[in-house]
């Protein structure tokens, strides 16, 4: 809320902090939120760095491949790392079926034109989920699909879930530029696709993020898994009842 006009004030934060305190809550954002008043954006950036689920995806690297793992993923990320076969594994998902998870995600790519992982400038492999959560969930890689995704992330997250959220209003509506590889931008945030976006990440029945391994389905229908995750249309939690103003007097439906 503090940030939805597109910049926080001394004020905002002050009040943040006593809601806090009485609250006995400990939430990192808080602090994050000074840093943003006070235009320290090293410090903000190097705690978003130390909680994002990159962290996880480099421990988890390191402890099945060690050295040669950590090699192929830091290259990766710069888009140095090439594997022709690992490419070529990537390559084949145009022959899958229509509407295959896999097909359709060899489709986003080749939209967007991003390279496939072992191609020149592909993703790293760890960092896949995300691509396929555009795929499943619907959402764009315009600064207002990513705003979705980022939230709908937060709904299926279930570890520091609120970052993803965080971390797009300052990148896309607050023009606090937070990764080297996006330019920043302001009023992409619209609360009421945001909150649909959470909502119908919390209803799924998996974390993508954690423990969810693409492969096993990739051959399945993208329709098909909406359903086996729970993966509802946003149009299962927009407000049902007559406005007054921006009020709704009828509950939303579930």
């Amino acid at each position: 809320m503090s940030l939805i006009d597109q910049e926080a004030s001394q004020q905002e934060a002050d009040l943040i902090e006593k809601f806090a305190e009485a609250l006995e809550i400990s939430a990192p954002e808080v602090k994050d939120l000074r840093y943003v008043v006070k235009n320290e954006f090293l410090q903000l950036r190097l705690d978003f760095a130390r909680r994002v689920w990159l962290r996880e995806k480099v421990k988890e690297i390191w402890d099945r491949e060690g050295i040669k793992g950590m090699y192929k993923f830091v290259r990766g990320m710069v888009g140095e790392y090439e594997n022709q076969a690992l490419a070529a594994r990537y390559q084949a998902l145009e022959h899958y079926p229509p509407g295959s998870l896999g097909r359709s995600y060899w489709e986003y790519c080749r939209k967007n034109s991003f390279a496939l992982p072992g191609e020149k400038g592909g993703a790293a492999e760890p960092i896949l989920f995300h691509d396929c959560a555009h795929v499943l969930s619907g959402y764009g890689t315009d600064p207002e699909g990513e705003v979705q995704i980022a939230c709908f992330s937060a709904g299926f997250q279930r570890r520091d879930p609120f970052l993803f959220v965080f971390f797009v209003l300052l990148q896309f509506h607050a023009g606090v530029r937070m990764t080297p590889i996006t330019q920043a931008g302001t009023g992409f945030f619209n609360p009421e696709k945001a909150l649909i976006a959470i909502r119908r990440g919390a209803a799924m029945n998996v974390d993508l993020n954690s423990g969810w391994d693409y492969w096993p389905v990739m051959r399945e229908q993208v329709e098909e898994l909406r359903k086996r995750y729970n993966i509802l249309p946003p149009e299962a939690f927009r407000a049902t009842g007559p406005r007054v103003g921006n009020v709704v007097d009828e509950k939303v439906s579930t």
